[in-house]
């Protein structure tokens, strides 16, 4: 069996990266999902926006005759 060595690294030393044991990979699953959330939330918003309550005055009267 290999032992690994436990020795002090100095500050100016950088610890070779061994590409067979450590990879970086970008979550792409993650990034994927956040993108489908936002876009939903955009398309809440401008729902909200265009179906939001108007101020026109046949809206207000329609909501007074009906409170009557």
């Amino acid at each position: 069996m290999e032992e690994r060595k436990n020795e002090e690294l100095e500050e100016t030393e950088a610890v070779p990266v061994d590409s067979k044991k450590e990879t970086i990979r970008f979550p792409w699953a993650i990034a994927i999902v956040m993108g489908v959330l936002m876009l939903c939330i955009i398309a809440c918003f401008i729902v909200v926006m265009v179906l939001g309550p108007e101020n026109s005055p046949a809206a207000q009267s329609s909501i007074s005759s009906s409170a009557v």
